[in-house]
């Protein structure tokens, strides 16, 4: 009888990362005795209360994440960095991190505990482990990082195509007012750059439109179109300043790859016949306290407002 309970309490565990609840068990038809027994003869392992692991089962983070959210209180989700980590938006934090519904308890020695009211839209599962959405996490991460780390997740997720900037305005709308607040500004200013005219193509696109706001150059415009005299199409510009005939490009591999040198080369001598000069970003220049794309731009719209 010992051997069918224990078969079954292992395909469980076997889904969970090694862990099964002493709800499930006693669902099964363990009784308090045959738990203890376990537990006492080193054959199962006490997490925390209620919650177990049978022994010989890989350490792992991500079970540590989801022996968390067991522990807690019924709607209990990994979220902020773990989350982030199970996301692939940060690397794991060495105490997993939950959220608990506000009137559950708070109390959790193996996780760090958040308390909020999620919204069925904020929440989902990876596997076995419940987590705030993608766009729910990156709310609350804008608490408690930086705004330069906000904006290299924000770029990765939309890159990605883990959300959409639909997605996280809507989930910064479902976040009560004055809650966490201080960092939202941030996240609205990484999502700024994926919301304008254009759709950038990776994570250094959107950062260049970023950057050239906090440079104080002049607004460009946006997938500007130039035409020849006749009419005819010549090219659509990523970034472009068309009163003074500059244009930015940035040249991204997916976008601009070795097989697609002959074509841009032919395209820039086209622009340069119609008196443009194009200015070529790459990711080197999006690097902290790369001057050299600033400069080069400030002097090109210098010269030709003169």
């Amino acid at each position: 009888m010992d051997h069918h309970l224990d078969a079954r309490a292992g395909q469980i565990a076997a889904r969970q990362l090694g862990l099964v609840t002493g709800a499930q068990a006693r669902r099964l038809g363990f009784t308090r005795h045959q738990l203890e027994t376990r537990v006492s003869t080193g054959r199962w392992v006490r997490v925390v209360r209620d919650v177990y692991l049978l022994a010989g089962s890989p350490p792992s983070w991500r079970r540590d994440v989801l022996a968390a959210c067991f522990a807690g209180a019924v709607g209990t989700v990994a979220s902020f960095p773990s989350a982030g980590a199970l996301w692939g938006l940060a690397r794991p934090s060495p105490l997993p991190h939950v959220t608990v519904p506000t009137a559950a308890s708070a109390r959790l020695r193996i996780a760090k505990v958040h308390r909020a009211d999620l919204s069925d839209l904020d929440v989902t599962r990876i596997g076995e482990i419940p987590v705030t959405r993608v766009a729910r996490t990156l709310v609350d991460l804008s608490a408690i990082w930086s705004p330069a780390a906000i904006e290299a997740a924000v770029d990765t997720a939309l890159d990605a195509e883990l959300v959409t900037p639909a997605q996280l305005d809507a989930a910064i709308e479902r976040a009560p007012r004055g809650w966490r607040r201080p960092g939202v500004p941030a996240l609205c200013e990484a999502l700024e750059a994926w919301t304008g005219p254009i759709q950038p193509e990776s994570p250094a696109e959107a950062r260049l439109v970023r950057r050239l706001a906090e440079w104080g150059l002049p607004e460009p415009v946006l997938q500007h179109v130039v035409r020849d005299p006749a009419g005819g199409f010549v090219a659509r510009l990523d970034i472009a300043w068309p009163e003074h005939r500059v244009a930015l490009e940035y040249d991204g591999v997916r976008s601009h790859g070795p097989r697609r040198i002959e074509h841009d080369e032919a395209r820039t001598e086209a622009l340069e016949a119609l008196g443009w000069e194009v200015v070529h970003a790459d990711r080197v220049d999006l690097r902290s306290g790369q001057l050299r794309l600033r400069a080069r731009l400030s002097a090109r719209l210098r010269r030709s407002a003169a």
